[in-house]
């Protein structure tokens, strides 16, 4: 078993070998991983070891340090990857801590070696030795907490003498701690030993004079005569300052500040945030909570007025109601005052006086029971400091049901309730939920917000809020004159910043949510450790390892600050245009390679800041990042069905521009952006606005035809038509597009549009034609030996084999297709030829097969995240499960799918799945559902403008109405047959469920197709 030993000289345990170990940075480095337990990030590391030089420097030097280290045969278990390090070892540490917090304090001495890590320093690594010195103290502060325990329960066991041993060695690694000398004495003077006592008192007086020229304490010249009298001094416990409204929420907050006060290694908390966070409010509940635990009391010391060290010694004792007999003493006297008592003190605004840190230093150092709880914006940076970052009370996040028990809805309701009672709060909670979101869950953002309920509504404090951060005001008379105003809050907080930080800042409140340091150092041009200093300010708050977050109104208040430096908000906005058009143009191509998954996932994580950059970029006409950031946009939105998402996005960003002045040479981008937006608009089954926009979008690119553009126009004309069945259209507008000076009649994109000239040929029954562009694209695709162009090819070729009912040859197709896929590793592609192959077999009614192809596709588009290929897959297994008459699975999977549909606003689909559902509905018997469900559908196709759907839904709605009101759908089928948008899928079902016998539907006079579905419609919407 292997064992690093931290406490004393470093060594490693080796199958009971003892191994100690050269004291270099490669051991250094092992020690700290060891210490971590976990991953830790390489930005951590070379803060800690190399903060002030450049970071490609300090990044090769890590890699060597790491390197040494893992030549250690001891430590081949070190674990590297590009972004972290990790080591899992046991360590004395562990044990010793572990043994601590199960308060077994004998077991815990038996761990302590000696002094942590001993030796190791001088690596000429500053962060490292801060942090060596820092753990030192920490681990030794509470060795010496265990023993005065172990001690103390050895004298009421009356094993004085081993209680003697044990203060005696502790003494030798800190000789100058009084704690440990008055428990010797202590000790001795159970023990008889009177002499001893003395004799020890006389060691340490000697001790403190000649290396520190101090005087004991008055308690310490005054024990020998408390221990043999057993006198013990007493202090009053006074009232906290009342609270006159109720306290809500923090939960956490407080369990976690009642944890670190029950500790006894904890001995100073700062609770640290922004203005109006709620903390002195905080520091009280917990206080209050905390009455009964100390006995010799808890003191409320309020220093906002206060500006000096020697202001908050005068501030404490006034506190305490402690009596001065000699002002010139006060702080000494003080000292001694408080030196055995088990008091907690809760400090208030200590911003105003962190000078004052050494003295508090010294307070924690001469009283071995008092705590201290702090309220502040900045840390007071003392290693015995534990730190608790305080923000806004809990936001809403779930149902609408539960908002009434979120605290930051709780606290404005309450806070509104006092001046409007008679207000429908439970109808206005989603407004509130709003309002709570808008401010970030800030306390006294919800209170001023609050206080303006005699005179707004809900929905207009909110809209003032949008509007103006100086509405956040209040007239109170028993706050601070800061808390009245959160501009003037935020202003105190920003002139405390030099002009490095705000500068910073402003950068910074460019981005929209949370955000990568990377990032932000890339837009800021600022230093790691800049960032982590806004950190400790509570000016940024840690999202993740390696993310941060600015509360949303701080980020309003420093967005103004900048948007008043016009010069300067023209730069940094540009810069964000180039960084993101920069970081998400290297991932555009791996959208369509085997690391699509990862890609996509990075994209997303960046979404909303990369929304903002080509905002950005319209705004200041970058065009180069415009056009970069777009091409991305389209491909993420495309790839991961965010059809909505895609249409909104390039929606604004095209009315931004033209909202401008555009010159002629920049209209061809403005253009470019508008194919993007009709495309998601097209996808979106929006065809008034795809008609209406197309035609000349399409007129201004045939003047360019070498433009992308203009084959997109195209792609999106062809979609049009073939969605209406105008094939005749389709076929010309592949033809126009193979001609296009743009076109390179060798590439992927030449073989995928023969394929489907060959398809639309097979439609308008064009056979031979048919056959000749498959097989040219073929040709083709096995002359460019692009493997995963071939295996599209293949697909294709099953489609038309399917088509034609050459199944055994389909099959063939698709498993060849698959199996170049799988080489690929292409997962996107994997999905679609598994469905296939699936669909195939379903024919066949090879069903065990097939469910295990369609749940392959189902669980590879889950994995990716690909909205329309799970939506494919429910839709497949639903008509599978309705074949084998499983009608209530089919249901289910079909309802399933048109959920997705929905979400993803594919208006299309989603009336497709109505139509079939509702045919489920029918066949289990549930007549009303399924009339439902033919009715939305039948209304949506009509609001659609699509013949084809509306075709489609009448099939559905015919056998709906013979099978139930006896209505007679000889005309609806002969409409059908008859109308020119009409699928011949269509014409098959109509075959089928006539049996197969010859159709004729001669003397029927064919109604115009809109007029007669309003008919159907009224039949359907009957009760």
């Amino acid at each position: 078993m292997l064992e690093l030993q931290l406490f004393g000289v470093p060594r490693i345990v080796l199958n009971d070998q003892d191994i100690p170990l050269p004291l270099n940075k490669p051991v250094s480095l092992l020690a700290y991983l060891a210490f971590r337990n976990d991953w830790v990030s390489r930005d951590e590391l070379l803060l800690l070891y190399y903060p002030d030089i450049d970071e490609k420097t300090a990044r090769h030097r890590l890699r060597q340090i790491a390197y040494r280290a893992k030549k250690y045969g001891w430590a081949n278990k070190l674990e590297l990857n590009d972004d972290s390090f990790r080591w899992l070892v046991k360590t004395d540490l562990q044990f010793f801590q572990e043994a601590l917090k199960a308060h077994q304090y004998s077991k815990a001495l038996e761990y302590y070696h000696g002094e942590f890590l001993k030796g190791l320093s001088s690596l000429e690594s500053p962060g490292f030795e801060a942090w060596l010195e820092l753990k030192r103290s920490e681990f030794l502060e509470q060795y010496l907490a265990a023993v005065l325990k172990v001690a103390r329960d050895l004298n009421e066991q009356a094993s004085y003498h081993k209680a003697t041993l044990l203060l005696k060695d502790a003494l030798e690694a800190s000789p100058f701690s009084e704690s440990l000398v008055q428990t010797l004495m202590y000790s001795y003077s159970l023990k008889g030993e009177m002499h001893a006592a003395l004799d020890c008192f006389a060691r340490f007086c000697k001790l403190l004079k000649d290396e520190l020229a101090l005087e004991p304490s008055r308690e310490t010249l005054e024990l020998v005569e408390r221990i043999r009298k057993g006198e013990q001094l007493e202090l009053q416990t006074p009232q906290l300052p009342l609270q006159l409204t109720p306290f809500v929420g923090r939960e956490a907050e407080l369990k976690k500040i009642s944890e670190l006060l029950l500790d006894d290694h904890c001995r100073l908390i700062s609770l640290l945030g922004m203005g109006g966070m709620g903390k002195t409010r905080l520091s009280l509940e917990a206080a209050r909570q905390q009455l009964k635990q100390f006995k010799d009391g808890v003191f409320f010391v309020p220093l906002a007025s206060i500006s000096s060290s020697s202001g908050v010694v005068a501030a404490i004792a006034d506190s305490l109601g402690f009596k001065v007999y000699e002002q010139a003493k006060l702080a000494k006297q003080l000292l001694d005052f408080l030196r055995h008592k088990h008091v907690l003190l809760v400090l208030d605004n200590v911003e105003q006086v962190l000078a004052a840190g050494l003295w508090l230093k010294q307070l924690l150092e001469s009283s071995s029971q008092l705590k201290l709880l702090l309220s502040s914006r900045e840390p007071l940076n003392l290693r015995a400091e534990h730190i608790l970052k305080i923000s806004g009370l809990d936001l809403p996040k779930g149902q609408a049901s539960a908002l009434a028990k979120i605290a930051s809805v709780q606290l404005f309701t309450q806070s509104a309730k006092r001046l409007k009672p008679e207000l429908d709060f439970q109808a206005e909670q989603q407004t509130i939920a709003d309002i709570c979101h808008l401010v970030g869950g800030m306390p006294l953002a919800l209170e001023l917000a609050a206080s303006w309920i005699s005179l707004l509504s809900p929905r207009e404090i909110k809209a003032e809020i949008e509007r103006d951060l100086g509405f956040l005001t209040g007239e109170w008379q028993d706050v601070p004159e800061r808390h009245k105003n959160i501009e003037r809050l935020l202003e105190a907080s920003w002139k405390r910043l030099d002009q490095a930080a705000q500068a910073t800042l402003m950068a910074l409140s460019l981005f929209t949510a949370s955000f990568a340091q990377e990032d932000a150092r890339a837009l800021s041009q600022c230093s790691l450790s800049s960032l982590l200093l806004l950190e400790q300010r509570a000016l940024l708050n840690r999202h993740t390892m390696t993310s941060f977050e600015m509360h949303p109104l701080l980020r309003s208040f420093v967005g103004q600050k900048l948007a008043q430096d016009a010069e300067l908000c023209i730069v940094m906005k540009r810069r964000m245009c180039e960084h993101y058009a920069k970081l998400l143009e290297s991932h555009k191509e791996l959208i369509y390679t085997r690391q699509q998954e990862e890609s996509l996932s990075f994209i997303e994580s960046r979404l909303a800041d990369a929304i903002a950059a080509l905002s950005y970029a319209a705004e200041t006409l970058s065009r180069s990042s415009l056009e970069t950031l777009a091409d991305v946009l389209y491909a993420f939105y495309l790839s991961k069905t965010y059809l909505e998402d895609g249409f909104e996005t390039f929606a604004n960003c095209v009315n931004q521009l033209e909202a401008k002045d555009i010159r002629q040479d920049e209209k061809a981008l403005v253009m470019h952006l508008r194919c993007y937006w009709l495309f998601f608009a097209q996808r979106l089954a929006k065809d008034e606005l795809v008609n209406t926009h197309l035609s000349s979008l399409s007129d201004y690119f045939k003047t360019k035809p070498e433009s992308p553009d203009y084959l997109l126009c195209l792609l999106i004309k062809i979609d049009m038509s073939y969605k209406e069945a105008d094939y005749p259209n389709a076929k010309a507008s592949y033809l126009e597009l193979l001609k296009a000076p743009s076109v390179h009649h060798k590439d992927h994109q030449h073989v995928v549009w023969l394929g489907n000239l060959g398809n639309i040929c097979s439609r308008l029954g064009q056979w031979q034609e048919a056959q000749e562009y498959y097989e040219a694209a073929l040709d083709l695709a096995y002359k460019l030996q692009i493997p995963r162009l071939l295996a599209k090819t293949m697909t294709r070729l099953g489609d038309i084999s399917a088509d034609f009912g050459h199944y055994d040859q389909a099959l063939d197709y698709y498993q060849e297709g698959l199996g170049i896929f799988e080489t690929l590793d292409a997962q996107f592609d994997t999905s679609i030829a598994s469905n296939n192959l699936a669909t195939v077999h379903h024919v066949l009614e090879n069903y065990g097969q097939a469910v295990q192809y369609y749940q392959r596709g189902l669980s590879i588009s889950e994995r990716l995240g690909d909205r329309e290929g799970v939506a494919l897959s429910y839709m497949n297994l639903a008509e599978m499960a309705f074949d084998q008459q499983h009608y209530q699975e089919a249901i289910k999977d079909y309802e399933h799918a048109l959920g997705i549909y929905r979400e993803i606003n594919d208006a299309w689909h989603s009336v497709k799945s109505h139509a079939l559902v509702a045919t489920a509905y029918l066949a289990n018997q549930q007549a009303k559902l399924a009339q439902q469900s033919l009715r939305k559908a039948l209304k949506d196709a009509l609001e659609l403008s699509s013949d084809t759907l509306v075709l489609e839904v009448l099939f559905h709605a015919a056998v709906f109405l013979d099978k139930t009101l006896k209505d007679d759908p000889n005309l609806s089928f002969a409409l059908i047959w008859q109308h020119p948008a009409s699928y011949e899928d269509q014409r098959v079902l109509i075959r089928k469920y006539l049996n197969n016998d010859p159709v004729e539907f001669a003397g029927l006079e064919l109604p115009e197709l809109r007029s007669y579905a309003q008919t159907i419609l009224a039949k359907l919407s009957k009760t």
